[in-house]
C-alpha cells in the first residue's frame, strides 16, 4: 500500500497548476527581491585604491571592469571613465558598445584593470 502511495506521481500537485498572472508576477517578484543584496561599506584603505585606480585611469584613458550597486544587486561595467564631474560625484563611463553610462562615485564597490579586447562586442552590466 505504501509503495502505491509514493508512485503516484505529480497527483497531489495537479490543483496547483493553475497560476493567475497576478500570483506569478508575485512570486517573480519576491524571488528578485530575495535575490537582493546589501550594499557594501568600503574601508578607507579600499577607498583610497579606488582613488589611485581612478585617477590612473582618467589619465592614461585605461580600460577597467567596473563593480558598481544598483538597487540591491552589484553589477559590473566593462570600459574606460570618459569623465569625472567632481560637483555631482559622477562618472561618465564609455562601455565596449561605445554606450555612455553615468554612475554615481559612492556606487562604485570595485575597480579591476582589464583588456577590451577580451569582451569584444559583448554587452555589459550583467547581473551576478
Amino acid at each position: 500500500m505504501k509503495e502505491q502511495y509514493l508512485q503516484r506521481g505529480n497527483k497531489l500537485w495537479e490543483g496547483s497548476r493553475m497560476f493567475l498572472p497576478e500570483h506569478k508576477q508575485a512570486l517573480i517578484d519576491w524571488q528578485k527581491e530575495q535575490q537582493k543584496v546589501t550594499k557594501p561599506i568600503l574601508d578607507e584603505q579600499e577607498l583610497d585604491v579606488l582613488n589611485r585606480t581612478l585617477h590612473t585611469a582618467l589619465v592614461q584613458q585605461a580600460s577597467l571592469r567596473i563593480t558598481y550597486y544598483e538597487e540591491g544587486h552589484l553589477l559590473e561595467i566593462v570600459g574606460y571613465v570618459d569623465k569625472f564631474f567632481e560637483s555631482r560625484k559622477e562618472l561618465r563611463i564609455v562601455d565596449v558598445s561605445e554606450q555612455i553610462h553615468h554612475l554615481q562615485i559612492d556606487n562604485i564597490i570595485q575597480f579591476a584593470w582589464t583588456s577590451l579586447d577580451e569582451y569584444g562586442e559583448k554587452g555589459v552590466g550583467s547581473r551576478d
